[in-house]
């Protein structure tokens, strides 16, 4: 295995930013899921 591997600062640094850059894409993937549940979770609230 590459020596880069085994330095866990070089690791973060070089896959800190792709992590970042995943992780926001989950928290939109997430926000876009969680504006339309309030709708549902109405409608389910009225029908209960």
């Amino acid at each position: 295995m590459s020596s880069g591997f085994s330095c866990p600062r070089e690791y973060y640094n070089k896959y800190g930013r792709l992590v970042r850059m995943f992780r926001r894409s989950d928290v939109e993937a997430r926000l876009e899921e969680v504006r339309k549940l309030p709708r549902q979770s109405e409608h389910r609230s009225d029908k209960n």
